[in-house]
């Protein structure tokens, strides 16, 4: 059964929507101008090699961005409903990697580590925050496509114990 947290959570619940295959995160909530200032150049900062062809240089998005909120968070225009309770959403830009692929840069973000032999995001959060409820799980994972690089371990509980594995 799982346990109460070590410490008093500040958190009560967490939603994460972890989109692979969704918009770029430059065309929804990460400005960048200066990627519109060197469209169509490689800069040598980011003239990182890759699988992929690099020569056409970069692509500005084509939203334009606002400024939203007390934190004035900058939004696409994509999302002008999302930009008017922008201060209630916490979004995470200290990230990365210098993995140039989604398959592992998948199982950089829900396991940390590109082998899947570690206790997925989910599991952790669970460890850390504990369940309201001892009959349903701490979490759950909804992928409707097949299974992406990694499989069940992108949701798995690893070393933990099967009270902080996913429902699927």
């Amino acid at each position: 059964m799982p346990r109460q947290p070590h410490f008093a959570p500040r958190a009560r619940r967490i939603i994460q929507l972890f989109m692979p295959g969704g918009p770029s995160h430059v065309d929804t909530f990460d400005y960048k101008p200066d990627i519109a200032k060197f469209a169509g150049q490689r800069p040598k900062e980011v003239d990182f090699k890759s699988l992929r062809n690099t020569k056409g240089g970069l692509l500005k998005s084509p939203f334009g961005f606002k400024q939203y909120g007390q934190s004035g968070k900058w939004v696409s225009d994509l999302f002008p409903h999302v930009g008017e309770c922008v201060d209630d959403i916490c979004f995470v830009h200290s990230m990365f990697t210098d993995i140039p692929e989604h398959a592992s840069g998948i199982m950089m973000m829900n396991v940390g580590h590109l082998q899947p032999v570690r206790p997925s995001m989910g599991s952790w959060l669970v460890y850390g925050l504990g369940t309201e409820n001892q009959n349903l799980p701490g979490f759950v994972s909804m992928c409707p496509r097949a299974e992406p690089r990694g499989g069940i371990a992108n949701w798995g509980n690893s070393s933990f114990p099967a009270s902080m594995a996913a429902a699927m």
